[in-house]
């Protein structure tokens, strides 16, 4: 009876805990204010981190976010994150009053392409990444700006979380004792 209630506590302490979902992305609302974590390419004229509003938009999470108006060709930004094979949800916030060209891929895939003129709208694409290319948002904007805030790439399936496993092997190591003190028990002849 006492090894049966030993295995039911540890088996209820090892169910608990699944670690929340949690941004592989560094800087992804750009809160440093400068594209720490991320790298530039391409045409980088009229790109930059600002705080407050700005052309078409005011920041979605915290202070800051990007703006991108590259005049001489395609430009933006990219971060290595993810690996092929596995499944992401990718989400952010893209706003513009005068677009003219955007694209967002990630892992290989093309999530979003030209997307019409407006405000802040919010983005979410769950996918599985093709290759390890990461995460890369381009724009070519004369004489306007795209603005970007709220990046986030979350890995999709749980995942236990480190105290969960160590309840499960104190557990483990319980029942473990308790079996083998069990079974040195004296056996008496009369």
């Amino acid at each position: 009876m006492r090894i049966v209630s030993i295995a039911a506590i540890a088996c209820a302490l090892a169910g608990t805990g699944v670690a929340q979902a949690q941004n592989l992305l560094t800087n992804g609302s750009f809160e440093t204010g400068i594209f720490s974590g991320w790298t530039q390419f391409g045409d980088t004229s009229a790109t930059g981190v600002v705080t407050g509003t700005y052309d078409c938009c005011s920041p979605t999470d915290g202070e800051w976010q990007a703006v991108f108006g590259p005049v001489f060709g395609f430009g933006g930004i990219s971060q290595a994150v993810g690996s092929a094979g596995n499944s992401y949800t990718i989400s952010f916030d893209l706003g513009n009053d005068n677009g003219y060209g955007a694209s967002v891929s990630f892992g290989g895939v093309t999530l979003l392409s030209n997307p019409g003129n407006s405000g802040y709208v919010h983005y979410s694409f769950t996918t599985t990444a093709l290759d390890n290319s990461g995460l890369s948002f381009s724009f070519f904007n004369p004489p306007a700006y795209y603005n970007l805030d709220n990046v986030v790439v979350e890995a999709n399936g749980a995942v236990p979380e480190p105290a969960s496993w160590a309840l499960m092997l104190g557990g483990f190591g319980l029942v473990g004792g308790a079996m083998r003190s069990r079974r040195k028990a004296a056996v008496s002849f009369a």
